[in-house]
């Protein structure tokens, strides 16, 4: 599989300049073919894990999940006919940091985003089935999982959608891939989501060996026309895409996902939370506190060596 130097291990052939880099495949049962679609690589996929209980997809095959500013946060599977209700939500919300809108279709061929539904349902509920998903996911170090119920409860619902700009706003490498690096190149995206696609059956099926067979009464591999681009989008943007009718949705995200990304819209977001990062990391591995103590020490004229240090 040619790909590029920096990608998940990948392995040089040849010695003569430009090297050719060859990406050793995670999951190679999944290619009948190397120039196999990310389409003919899901559907494989569906063959291999797919299952089919009595919870009905079709009833929504829309996902609009947006984080804000100021912890807002809007959450929501649904009709589609409710596009106009959430569209407004988004018109009106305070700026978004990462978020998705996808409508479930297989109309949006090679330009759409491969995504995986997992329904769970167990004795005390199908909260607890999804929570037992999310922990054994998050175990594997993977992100992004949009969660919610159904019928009352009696359905847990998991949902994992290819979401490189998502996972390269937070800097996230899920699957251990470097997903900002990924997305700065539409030309690759077949192979993005091939890379994609290997690694989220392969987690999946590592998932059902842990959960009980009968806690799983669904797991399907769907295609979506989507984008996870709502928070690389000026307001302009964002009203035009709320502004289309539910029935033409599906087109219009279809629309967005051929659009080059907007890199230095990119660059400018990571310059920006780069401080925020840098404070997440020093109070994970208690440096904040201790900066918090030595000032306090110098303050208080507890450090021994404080005067020296501070001139005084």
């Amino acid at each position: 599989m040619h790909t590029f130097d920096w990608a998940l291990e990948a392995e040089a052939v040849g010695t003569v300049e430009p090297r050719t880099f060859v990406r050793r495949l995670a999951c190679p049962q999944l290619y009948t073919t190397p120039n196999d679609t990310w389409q003919q690589v899901w559907r494989k996929a569906s063959g291999w894990l797919g299952k089919c209980g009595e919870y009905n997809p079709s009833v929504c095959p829309l996902d609009v999940w947006a984080q804000c500013d100021g912890g807002h946060s809007i959450e929501s599977a649904s009709p589609l006919e409710r596009w106009p209700e959430l569209a407004r939500s988004l018109v009106v919300a305070p700026p978004i940091s990462t978020g998705i809108v996808a409508v479930r279709t297989n109309a949006a061929g090679p330009l759409g985003y491969p995504g995986m539904t997992v329904v769970l349902e167990t004795p005390s509920g199908g909260a607890d089935g999804a929570l037992m998903l999310v922990d054994l996911l998050g175990q594997q170090g993977i992100s992004g999982l949009l969660a919610n119920q159904a019928e009352g409860g009696r359905w847990g619902i998991v949902k994992l959608i290819y979401s490189p700009s998502w996972y390269a706003a937070d800097e996230e490498r899920n699957f251990g891939v470097d997903w900002a690096r990924w997305v700065a190149l539409p030309d690759d995206q077949n192979e993005s989501k091939r890379l994609w696609c290997e690694h989220a059956a392969l987690a999946v099926s590592k998932v059902m060996q842990e959960l009980p067979p009968l806690c799983i009464d669904s797991l399907f591999f769907d295609e979506h026309a989507a984008t996870d681009r709502l928070w690389l989008l000026s307001k302009p943007a964002v009203r035009h895409l709320c502004a289309v009718s539910h029935e033409r949705l599906a087109a219009e995200l279809a629309r967005l996902s051929a659009e080059p990304l907007p890199l230095s819209d990119l660059q400018q977001h990571w310059n920006k939370i780069a401080p925020r990062k840098r404070m997440a990391e020093m109070l994970e591995n208690g440096a904040f506190w201790d900066e918090v103590q030595r000032l306090s020490e110098v303050r208080e004229g507890l450090d021994p060596n404080a005067r020296e240090r501070e001139g005084l």
